[in-house]
């Protein structure tokens, strides 16, 4: 049989434990608020205009070449990444550890 014993409360939420030294994990709270990786990030990649790579825990990577190829369901903890064929993806925010931004090669000639 397993023992209850009793949690502190943070911030007036019974049942939540406090981030402390002994403690390093982060209380649960809702997924796109408390992720490691956020709906802001992809935005953020978005708006840069360049071809990226979203990298999953899992190590499964997805290919997000322009902004048509990637889309933000409202209020939603998860992104969703189309490839070329209209098949589509659904990932969650949770997952996601990165993304990777292919840099440009400066090619100069020097004579």
């Amino acid at each position: 049989m397993f023992s209850r014993r009793a949690v502190p409360a943070v911030a007036g939420k019974p049942g939540h434990r406090a981030v402390t030294a002994k403690n390093p994990l982060a209380p649960p709270g809702p997924l796109n608020k408390r992720s490691p990786w956020n709906r802001e990030q992809n935005e953020s990649a978005l708006a840069r205009g360049q071809p990226f790579t979203l990298l999953m825990a899992d190590g499964r990577e997805y290919r997000v070449p322009h902004r048509d190829y990637l889309s933000f369901p409202p209020k939603a903890p998860y992104v969703i990444v189309y490839d070329d064929v209209g098949h589509f993806t659904a990932l969650p925010l949770q997952t996601m550890t990165g993304l990777r931004v292919a840099v440009a090669e400066n090619r100069t000639s020097e004579k």
